[in-house]
């Protein structure tokens, strides 16, 4: 209100008061008018207006930078995992075949204990719950099974049973694929 007090005034200064108007809305042309106005007198100066050039200049030039960066952090870090596959690769090269069977026993007792967990939640659900995350578990751990069975084959082309589950998960894929052409198709035209 002002430095007194709503005490100090009277009813007739309060009404008064109220009825002013709280704040005036200049003019939409007092800006240009007063910067015209100064550049007349001299105490302006020119303003001109960044050319659409210019700024289309520095998008592209952003644009690069970032570009740029993009790619450098891409080649920085497939470098970076390159050369960490490499040092794996040596490592388990320089190293005796009992630690690599130590670390296939390993490998193969966590992927064994991570299937017996799937199962054990798909038991556990009815098959309406089962979720798309299952069916990603059950197709990663065939995945690796043929990936096993492959390697295990390069060991031992004669191994029998890396053959068999071979060929039982290429039968697999060929009756799944056969399903999926059999199944009618539905195309919705717009």
């Amino acid at each position: 209100m002002s430095e007194r007090n709503a005490d100090d005034w009277n009813e007739d200064q309060l009404r008064e008061f109220d009825q002013l108007a709280r704040e005036l809305e200049p003019p939409a042309s007092l800006e240009a008018r007063t910067a015209a106005r100064l550049q007349s007198e001299g105490l302006l100066g020119r303003v001109e207006r960044r050319s659409k050039n210019l700024r289309s200049a520095w998008a592209s030039a952003a644009a690069a930078a970032v570009l740029a960066a993009f790619l450098g952090g891409l080649s920085l870090g497939q470098h970076l995992g390159n050369r960490s596959a490499v040092e794996t690769m040596n490592a388990m090269r320089s190293e005796d075949p009992h630690e690599a069977a130590v670390r296939v026993q390993r490998t193969g007792t966590a992927y064994v204990a991570a299937l017996a967990a799937l199962a054990q939640l798909n038991s556990e659900r009815q098959p309406a719950q089962r979720s798309s995350d299952f069916v990603q578990g059950q197709e990663a751990a065939a995945a690796l099974l043929r990936a096993a069975a492959t390697e295990l084959v390069q060991l031992d082309p004669n191994d029998p049973i890396a053959v068999r589950i071979l060929q039982g998960l290429e039968d697999q894929r060929r009756r799944t694929a056969a399903e999926e052409e059999s199944k009618p198709r539905r195309v919705f035209w717009y």
